[in-house]
């Protein structure tokens, strides 16, 4: 199964609501594996490091439009990875590895 906004959003509401991006992901794959859902696009199917690996490269890109509101690029970075609790090494990483791709 595909990874879609709605996992992306499911995950980053449940981040809101105070809980550690691992409880998100291990609570969404607790609910949701192997079921049905019509929000999600039919059975679910994934694993923790593909939701991981999604939710990281949805917020990079989110760094990435928001670099142009920031005086800085890198605290563009920092605030995106702490709002969304996020290793910022580890989103500048993804970041950087986006932006080649682009070149």
């Amino acid at each position: 199964m595909n990874i879609t906004n709605n996992h992306i959003e499911y995950i980053t509401q449940t981040v809101f609501k105070n809980h550690t991006v691992k409880y998100a992901i291990n609570d969404f794959i607790k609910k949701f594996n192997g079921t049905d859902n019509m929000f999600l696009g039919g059975k679910v199917e994934v694993d923790y490091d593909s939701l991981y690996n999604a939710y990281v490269l949805d917020k990079a890109l989110t760094a990435i439009r928001q670099e142009s509101a920031f005086k800085s690029v890198s605290i563009a970075h920092d605030c995106t990875a702490r709002y969304f609790k996020i290793e910022p090494t580890e989103l500048v990483k993804i970041i950087k590895s986006i932006k080649g791709k682009l070149k």
